[in-house]
């Protein structure tokens, strides 16, 4: 016997698998590596991504509502009037967006900029409501490059409805 057949354990195999029938000796490499039920391995992988992929969207939302949260204040240093509190607002607003927008939006922002600032003004006083305007003005000034356009949607109704009277709703 020579030491390959030592190696592999072909001493009786030989006339066997020349006749074309599977040998004891064959090897599974499936089984050599650990793994007796490949798509049982690959289906206990794909649950296990699938959960860290839960995981991990669960922690980015949380660190989202963290980032939101920590947004909603009112600044020592905020204007107390509502005409200081809307120009503050205005000006974060178009400071925000100038660092913002690119490209086409970009563009656009800066053909639409002055309505857009004014009827932001108008809002603000026709509100009538001081905190909101500088709740919105400090997510404006402090908000991270995260924060996606929906996300600010979503934070300046926060806003509005933490500091709104309920009259004002």
């Amino acid at each position: 016997m020579s030491a390959l057949c030592a190696l592999t354990a072909c001493e009786n195999s030989g006339s066997a698998t020349a006749q074309g029938s599977e040998s004891k000796q064959d090897v599974d490499y499936a089984k050599l590596f650990g793994v007796n039920d490949p798509q049982a391995e690959a289906r206990k992988a794909s649950k296990q991504m699938k959960a860290f992929e839960e995981r991990m969207a669960a922690k980015k939302k949380a660190e989202r509502e963290a980032e939101w949260t920590s947004l909603l204040v009112i600044p020592p240093s905020a204007p107390t009037t509502l005409k200081a509190a809307c120009s503050q607002l205005a000006t974060t607003y178009e400071t925000f967006m100038d660092k913002r927008v690119s490209g086409v939006a970009g563009d656009r922002w800066k053909a639409t900029k002055q309505a857009d600032i004014d009827k932001l003004a108008r809002k603000c006083r026709d509100d009538a409501n001081v905190k909101v305007a500088v709740c919105e003005s400090n997510v404006f000034a402090n908000a991270s490059m995260y924060i996606t356009e929906d996300d600010f949607v979503t934070i300046i109704n926060r806003c509005e409805e933490t500091f709104a009277s309920p009259r004002s709703r």
